[in-house]
Formats: structure tokens, C-alpha cells, sequence
């Protein structure tokens, strides 16, 4: 005999209880996110340059280049009060660039650092260099569109701090122009920005090629877990795109409509060099 089975009685006053979770939506985007150790990616120097005001990074045959110091704003606004600069440059970058532009960025640049990066530096022509000057074209004019703003192939570097403020203002130097470095975060923090400018009156002598070349492998040479240097001129500045291939740069495409200058809806170029790059270029040598 076979007996029907009843379906369950729910009591009214008693709870049934499932074995099983009722299925949910889930919206996208309202999930919490899992919080993250935050990583030291600062990256650290077994010789680090000096983070004082006046400090000089590094020197090649002709040029020096330093840490700003607050004396410095007459230099600094007269070698940048130039539209042609500007021209190439990001918007944030004055032009004209007065005086009073030259005091509030030094205000705020020319202080102690911390972490030691060369982020804003000037570029320095040594007493008695210009006489020698050697013509370098004029790709040494325009920027790279980053953040200024060798062992150098004809010559070489060293990296020595200055002890003073004073000994700088001896040293009798020319100003041309800036060049730095924005350094990249998260999980670009081993890839730094390049960016420089130099004022019309030193294009056509090779100095921004020798400066790029110097720092770029001083850069290297300084913190070890340094891997990429990049630079995004605009597309139309062919001095600066021409200047960052002969200084081991590898043109790796184009971000088409990015920027806006002037106006104009421009395209950025992406150029990478590699510490790789520069220890083929030593193997080769």
C-alpha cells in the first residue's frame, strides 16, 4: 500500500528554515572594493644626489645641471618669456611668463625635496663652453610636453652635490633652459615622464641633446629600479620628437586627437627608452 505524500504544513507561528541562499543581483560597480596594503613605491638610491637648494645632479662636457634656488626667478623668467616655448609646451607652463611666475614656481620648487627625484632642475652652460659650442640642429629647440618643465656619447658626467648656495652664484653660469622629470605612480612608479625646454637663444648648439642624453643615463645610473623614461611631445614639434631619437629613444605609437593646443586638437607621440636600451647601447660601444 502506498501512501501519498503530503506536501510540508507550515505552522504559522513557526519559522521554516532553507538550507540553500536565495539567488541575488548584484549591480555592477556597488561591490566594495578589498582594501589593498599600500606599497612603498618610492624608489631609493644607493647614491642619492643632494635635496638641498643649489644642489648640482650632474655635469657633462659643457653643462651643469642644478636644483633650483630662489635667486634664481630673474634667470629663469627671462630665458622663458619666449612664445615659442610655450608653443610646445602644456598649458599650466605661462606665457608670457613674467617675473611674478617665475617667484611663485620657485616658491614652490625651490625648497628642500624628499625623495630626491629630479623634478625640477635648470640647465646650466658652463664659463667658457659657449665658445666651444658645436652645432647640434634645430631639434634642440621645443619640450617634451612633461613635467618642466651622459654618460654623454661626446663626453662625460659626474654627480657631485654643491655645499653651498654661494658656490653656485660663483661659478659665473649661463641659464638656457629646464628639464625634469614627473615620476609615475601605482603601478607605473618604475616609469618617470620626461620634460624640457630651452630658451631660443641656445637652440642650434646640441645642448639640449647633450642635457637629455647626460640625464637620462644619470637617471639610470642613480636608482637601479629605474626602468622606462618616457616623453609625449606633441606630434607636430618634429625638433623635439627628431631630438628624443637621437638620444636612444624608440618612437612606440601615437595617441591620435589627445591633446588640445591653442585650440587645435593635436595627436601626442609616446617614446619610451628602456634601461635596456641604454645597457645595449653601452654593449655596443
Amino acid at each position: 500500500m502506498q501512501i501519498a505524500r503530503q506536501p510540508p504544513q507550515h505552522h504559522p507561528h513557526r519559522t521554516t528554515t532553507v538550507n540553500y541562499l536565495p539567488k541575488q543581483r548584484i549591480v555592477r560597480g556597488t561591490r566594495k572594493a578589498t582594501t589593498m596594503p599600500v606599497k612603498d613605491r618610492t624608489l631609493t638610491s644607493p647614491n642619492p644626489p643632494g635635496a638641498e637648494p643649489g644642489a648640482v645632479l650632474l655635469e657633462t662636457d659643457r653643462l651643469l645641471i642644478r636644483r633650483y634656488v630662489a635667486a634664481d626667478a630673474p634667470l629663469l623668467a627671462a630665458a622663458a618669456n619666449h612664445p615659442s616655448i610655450g608653443d610646445g609646451l602644456r598649458d599650466r607652463f605661462p606665457s608670457p611668463y613674467g617675473l611674478a611666475d617665475a617667484e611663485e614656481f620657485l616658491a614652490r620648487h625651490s625648497g628642500p625635496v624628499e625623495n630626491r627625484y629630479p623634478i625640477h632642475t635648470g640647465i646650466f652652460v658652463k664659463q667658457g663652453a659657449a665658445a666651444s659650442a658645436r652645432g647640434g640642429g634645430k631639434e634642440d629647440g621645443g619640450d617634451a610636453g612633461a613635467g618642466a618643465g651622459d654618460d654623454d656619447v661626446n663626453g662625460s658626467t659626474s654627480n657631485r652635490s654643491s655645499s653651498s648656495n654661494s658656490e653656485v652664484a660663483k661659478q659665473q653660469l649661463q641659464y638656457i633652459g629646464a628639464l625634469g622629470i614627473m615620476p609615475g605612480d601605482d603601478v607605473e612608479y618604475r616609469t618617470w615622464e620626461l620634460g624640457y625646454w630651452l630658451t631660443p637663444t641656445a637652440w642650434g648648439r646640441g645642448y639640449m641633446t647633450e642635457a637629455v642624453r647626460g640625464f637620462t643615463r644619470w637617471a639610470f645610473a642613480t636608482w637601479p629600479a629605474l626602468h622606462r623614461i618616457e616623453a609625449t611631445p606633441f606630434a607636430g614639434n618634429a625638433p623635439s620628437c627628431r631630438l628624443l631619437g637621437k638620444c636612444g629613444f624608440v618612437e612606440e605609437g601615437r595617441r591620435r586627437g589627445a591633446a588640445e593646443k591653442g585650440g587645435v586638437v593635436v595627436d601626442v607621440v609616446v617614446f619610451g627608452l628602456l634601461r635596456g636600451d641604454v645597457e645595449a647601447e653601452l654593449t655596443r660601444r
